[in-house]
C-alpha cells in the first residue's frame, strides 16, 4: 500500500489576512530607498555638494544637494532616463521618506544643462 505524499506548504492557508480597508498611512513600494538615503546623508553627501557645487543661478526650486540626492535615488531604483523621474514624483510615500518631492524630468534636464560648457567640449575634442 502506497503512503500518502507529504502535504505541500503551498496547499496551506494564508498566514495573514488581507484587510479590505485602505491604509491611512502614506506607503511606497520602494522600501529600500531609505537605506540609501541614510547612507548618503550619513556620509554628508548633501553637505559636500553644498560646499563644492554652486551652479544654480537662482534661489527658486530645488538646491543642488536635492538634485544630486534625487539622481542617486533614480539610479538606485533602476531609472534609465530623466523621464523615469515622473513615476517617482507620483509616489507620495517616497516623497514622505525623502522629506522632499522629486524634481520633474524637465527641471532635472535644466539642472544638468548647467554643466554644459561648449568651450571645454571643443578643447577636449581638439586634444
Amino acid at each position: 500500500m502506497k503512503e500518502k505524499a507529504k502535504r505541500s506548504p503551498a496547499e496551506g492557508d494564508f498566514l495573514f489576512e488581507i484587510d479590505p480597508q485602505p491604509l491611512e498611512e502614506c506607503v511606497t513600494a520602494l522600501g529600500g530607498v531609505p537605506l540609501l538615503v541614510r547612507a548618503v546623508r550619513s556620509l554628508d553627501v548633501p553637505g559636500s555638494v553644498q560646499r563644492h557645487l554652486q551652479i544654480k543661478q537662482r534661489e527658486r526650486g530645488f538646491d543642488e544637494a536635492t538634485y544630486i540626492e534625487s539622481f542617486l535615488v533614480l539610479n538606485a531604483v533602476g531609472g534609465d532616463c530623466l523621464e523615469d523621474f515622473e513615476p517617482l514624483r507620483e509616489d507620495a510615500g517616497l516623497a514622505a521618506m525623502l522629506g522632499h518631492p522629486v524634481p520633474s524630468a524637465e527641471a532635472s534636464r535644466e539642472f544638468l544643462y548647467q554643466f554644459h560648457d561648449e568651450a571645454k567640449i571643443e578643447h577636449a575634442s581638439s586634444g
